[in-house]
């Protein structure tokens, strides 16, 4: 779902442009008229006709780069109205992406409640386990099978770098030193109570009907698709479900990876 978002956010890119450059222009006309008027001290009239003509400039510009964008049908449009149906439509496509991560959610919480309660279970009833530093051939063993597993032997400018292989949870430092624990099992008191509360989380997830939300979404998509025909006819239409799928197959961990 997160590629999908993406690709949906991508392909809204050129209209939202269009879009800032109007709101743009008009709050800068808006304002241009309002300080000039407020703060004169000369002729009125002479004043509001030069802050009218810069208004009327914003407004044919930005007519003109409709017009070449193939959008000359939104000149018919006011500059309040085309601003706030647009800022409305972005607006939507934001919503639509948090209920998407949401149904995302769902989704991994369902697909994974059997391994997450029998970890939750697992964890909250053992005591915590320091992590052991690897050294020698453990060590050894371990980078390489970082380098197998495409996992870059730095921090990035985070203080470590974690990943889950088989049951154990690998701690690689920015000191360079690399630690091996339980991922079932957390490192202090710390980390389980905070890790307990994670798989919580998801556990919740997996239990919440989804039925609602997606009903929602599929409103929210409609009332957006009919939005943009109008608005922004000439931007590619939104990925289907079937697409979506086809193109990010869930694929899962059993283990949540906290770095």
């Amino acid at each position: 779902m997160v590629d999908a978002i993406a690709t949906r956010v991508a392909a809204g890119l050129e209209g939202r442009r269009t879009a800032e450059m109007f709101v743009a222009g008009m709050r800068s006309a808006s304002q241009t008229n309002a300080s000039t008027e407020q703060g004169s001290t000369g002729n009125p009239a002479v004043i509001k006709t030069i802050s009218s003509d810069g208004a009327e400039a914003h407004r044919t510009d930005g007519n003109k780069m409709l017009q070449e964008r193939g959008l000359g049908h939104l000149t018919e449009m006011s500059d309040e109205d085309r601003g706030a149906r647009t800022e409305a439509y972005f607006d939507d496509l934001e919503q639509r992406g948090r209920m998407a991560l949401e149904l995302r959610l769902m989704e991994t919480g369902r697909a994974t409640l059997t391994e997450n309660e029998r970890i939750y279970a697992k964890m909250s009833s053992s005591e915590p386990v320091p992590a052991k530093e690897l050294k020698g051939e453990k060590r050894e063993v371990a980078l390489e099978l970082m380098d197998k597993l495409g996992i870059a032997r730095s921090t990035f400018g985070y203080d470590t770098s974690v990943f889950v292989n088989e049951g154990t949870r690998f701690v690689f430092h920015r000191d360079g030193k690399l630690e091996a624990h339980d991922a079932e099992i957390a490192p202090s008191q710390k980390e389980k109570t905070m890790w307990l509360e994670a798989y919580a989380r998801q556990i919740a997830y997996g239990k919440a009907d989804p039925t609602t939300l997606r009903t929602e979404y599929d409103a929210l998509t409609a009332k957006i698709e009919a939005t943009k025909a109008e608005l922004f006819p000439n931007l590619p239409r939104s990925t289907s479900k079937a697409e979506i799928t086809a193109q990010s197959p869930s694929v899962y961990s059993k283990h949540i990876v906290f770095g």
